[in-house]
């Protein structure tokens, strides 16, 4: 389940424009935290000062989603 997760990961960025493009940092800590998850929904969004935060819309098997925020070092935000 854990390829898949990261499989999902790598289509969806397949289909979005450079805006949603993930770090590796973002992708292995989605793997590692969020293995048994498939990935919904994605974007990246730029603040003031440069950095950016990336949303991450889960599925997990129950099917009860969950949204979470990574900055750029795979760090999750609360």
């Amino acid at each position: 389940m854990k390829n898949l997760a990261v499989l999902c990961l790598v289509c969806l960025l397949a289909a979005c424009n450079s805006a949603c493009e993930f770090p590796a940092a973002v992708t292995e800590a989605i793997a590692k935290n969020f293995a048994e998850s498939i990935v919904k929904e994605a974007a990246v969004e730029a603040t003031e000062d440069g950095s950016k935060t990336y949303q991450v819309v889960l599925t997990d098997k129950e099917g009860t989603e969950n949204t979470v925020f990574f900055n750029e070092k795979g760090e999750i935000l609360k």
